[in-house]
């Protein structure tokens, strides 16, 4: 399974409940969850659950797709809803011999709210990440400036565009010695 170290909005993350896998990702169409693994989980249908889905009046409507991680690496899309529609088709499953009760119980009971907390984090691990981002971006501008308006900043520049040309000018000299002595590097090697 993959692993999403760092949450991405819009990409489906992995979260677990119950000891086992969902997936969820806050996306511009708003919070949402995989059908998928749910249906996996509860020992159902996914393809007949998810072309049911689509055909109901009220829920059809508020699914989407959204891209996923998948084992090869690439991003695919992934069919999900949001956190009232899971929550309405849920309790609206019929119980059937392959459905797993006990798991079904507990996805009614606060599947959704456990969810909807991890995506809070996840925001909030995302806006984090681009605080740092911008406070990293406006130090190296900060920096940059200094480097141009400073006298220690000057010296600074000066210094590393000099160790730049000897720097240069070193390879200019082992290039063309090289290419002087090309006939005797090939007996070399």
């Amino acid at each position: 399974m993959i692993e999403n170290n760092s949450p991405q909005f819009g990409i489906l993350g992995e979260y677990e409940f119950e000891k086992t896998i969902v997936l969820a990702a806050n996306s511009p169409l708003g919070e949402m969850i995989a059908i998928k693994p749910i249906c996996e989980n509860l020992g159902i249908d996914r393809k007949w659950q998810q072309d049911k889905i689509k055909n109901d009046p009220i829920l059809g409507p508020t699914g989407g797709m959204v891209k996923s991680p998948s084992a090869d690496g690439k991003l695919r899309d992934m069919y999900c809803l949001p956190p009232e529609s899971i929550q309405h088709w849920l309790w609206n499953l019929t119980a059937t011999e392959n459905i797993n009760i006990k798991l079904w119980e507990q996805y009614k009971k606060s599947l959704v709210v456990h969810l909807l907390m991890m995506l809070k984090i996840s925001l909030d691990e995302i806006h984090r990440l681009r605080v740092i981002e911008v406070r990293y971006n406006r130090l190296k501008g900060e920096f940059f400036e200094y480097v141009k308006e400073t006298e220690e900043g000057k010296e600074l520049n000066k210094q590393a565009k000099n160790k730049w040309k000897s720097s240069n000018e070193r390879k200019s000299r082992i290039m063309e010695l090289l290419n002087e002595n090309s006939d005797q590097l090939l007996l070399v090697m």
